[in-house]
């Protein structure tokens, strides 16, 4: 139905899991779990720069609770001059703002980490959890501000409306930047599939930060002692010794229009994928059909901002033979993509070099 400002609603209220994916997901999407429910996009359904709401991919931590907007509300304490409680009428009540942005797991890719003897913990992802869309919200630095964070302040524990309320530390100074309460994607008000009525969107930074069903900020003056900050998402080397904590994004691609062992005919052939940075974008993509010894840069696509990735292409005129695609995305910073990654037990942070092998054959 259309509500107000020309969004519009999905209709999932009093829906299971199962049957809220059934009834607003795309069949041809993978089921990684289903209690609780997560679910990846096959790449090859991937076309434009926005990745559509029902190929978009899902990650949860816990079941998918049912909150109505008018009985959604935001507790917003810890060390602030004045906590207060906001709802979801005076939310959207306030100045607003959109943008494009990549929202992706941390553990993207974790399934490339398998070299046949071990493989790292959690959902096996392949390339699929990762998504680009356009969310409308109002800027975090606005609740903050509201509320007078004290000096003192350095995360905001970001509590989930979940059963087992799901909560993530943020540091204050990133929520003050460039993250939003979001309410809308991509032109429809938010689903509880994701995340409705309300989540947090943190650009540049892994999915777990953008917490969904946002019904609480705490404003704390050291690290959150979550499990979600201190037992996950931390950086546990090959000898599990402790290497850091997972929080920004690092420059990324992938080639969404080839599989591995494809035969294709020769002439021309239009090598397609994205790419994503969280440092101010995407410079340029590099396409190899040599496995990576030469290299020829890809034409990017629609710039939607520094948030949003870069659809690219480049046409081949493919000879008969066997062939390895590679695609190498570099940023603005000048970070590229490596060829290997050093192996972390929970299989964080995969952004190494695609190679696709496949056959031009007459």
């Amino acid at each position: 139905m259309l509500t107000h400002e020309g969004l519009r609603q999905t209709p999932t209220a009093g829906c299971s899991d199962a049957s809220t994916y059934d009834a607003s997901k795309d069949s041809r999407l993978i089921v990684r779990a289903t209690e609780p429910l997560n679910i990846e996009t096959p790449l090859e359904t991937l076309e434009g720069t926005i990745t559509p709401l029902p190929l978009f991919f899902v990650r949860n931590n816990d079941t998918i609770p049912e909150i109505a907007p008018e009985d959604w509300e935001l507790r917003i304490d810890g060390l602030v001059e004045q906590p207060y409680t906001l709802s979801y009428a005076e939310l959207r009540a306030l100045p607003s703002v959109s943008y494009v942005a990549v929202l992706q797991c941390c553990g993207n890719g974790r399934a490339r980490f398998a070299d046949g003897v071990r493989e790292a913990e959690g959902l096996q992802w392949e390339d699929g959890a990762v998504g680009n869309a356009e969310w409308v919200g109002v800027p975090a630095r606005l609740i903050l501000d509201r509320a007078g964070v004290k000096a003192s302040a350095v995360q905001v524990e970001c509590i989930g409306g979940d059963e087992q309320r799901t909560t993530r530390g943020v540091e204050v100074a990133k929520l003050r930047d460039d993250a939003i309460l979001a309410y809308a994607m991509n032109g429809q008000l938010l689903s509880r599939l994701h995340g409705g009525p309300v989540r947090l969107i943190v650009p540049g930074w892994g999915g777990i930060n953008a917490i969904k069903w946002l019904v609480g900020m705490r404003v704390l003056d050291c690290e959150s002692e979550s499990v979600y900050n201190q037992q996950k998402y931390i950086m546990l080397n090959e000898d599990g010794e402790l290497e850091g904590k997972v929080r920004e994004l690092i420059v990324n691609s992938v080639i969404s229009n080839l599989s591995p062992g494809m035969q294709l005919q020769p002439g021309p052939q239009v090598i397609r994928g994205f790419a994503w940075s969280p440092n101010g974008g995407v410079e340029r993509v590099d396409i190899s059909t040599d496995g990576g010894a030469t290299w020829q840069p890809a034409r990017l696509l629609c710039d939607l901002g520094p948030h949003s990735w870069r659809q690219f292409e480049w046409i081949w005129d493919a000879a008969p033979g066997s062939y390895t695609i590679a695609a190498r995305a570099t940023d603005a910073s000048g970070q590229t993509q490596p060829e290997r990654v050093p192996f972390n037990h929970h299989g964080y942070l995969m952004n190494a070099i695609v190679k696709v092998p496949l056959e031009i054959v007459v």
